[in-house]
């Protein structure tokens, strides 16, 4: 069965992601012929498809205090998220800003929707999203401190 209303916790961290689509970063390094692996390149597609995919299958539950726990988790996450994408705005949408530490977290960008995606796993009572989102979070924080890498050189 399909629950569409779950559908909205994976929106709610692409939404950043379409406004990227149309104002793209400035000052990207030119590419210096370094590539991601491409076991890390498919572990990060397939993790991200099953974190946008899976939770259409299992209904948000609110009847204990781990859930809570894991929804007011998972807010904070994302308000960490948005402000981080606040500040890539703010600062005239410089590369380098998509991967800058945040209060000693290395590359936010990746660090805070994998957590969140590991804690919707909790809410949603999801034993796969848990599988993807670790997939989905290994891989990604891997290729964006890759990238981050490149940007000091």
């Amino acid at each position: 069965m399909l629950h569409i209303s779950s559908f909205i916790i994976p929106v709610l961290v692409m939404l950043p992601s379409v406004s990227f689509m149309f104002l793209s970063p400035r000052n990207v390094p030119a590419p210096d012929g370094s590539r991601v692996h491409p076991v890390l390149a498919a572990a990060e597609t397939a993790g991200r498809v099953g974190t946008i995919v899976l939770p259409l299958f299992y209904p948000v539950r609110l009847s204990h205090g781990y859930e809570a726990a894991a929804l007011a988790g998972m807010a904070v996450c994302l308000l960490l998220y948005y402000a981080v994408w606040m500040v890539y705005y703010r600062c005239g949408r410089d590369f380098a800003r998509l991967f800058t530490p945040l209060w000693g977290i290395p590359v936010p960008l990746a660090v805070f929707p994998s957590v969140y995606f590991l804690l919707a796993s909790v809410l949603l009572h999801a034993v796969p999203l848990l599988a993807a989102g670790l997939i989905f979070g290994a891989a990604h924080i891997a290729v964006s401190l890759q990238t981050y890498r490149r940007t000091l050189r």
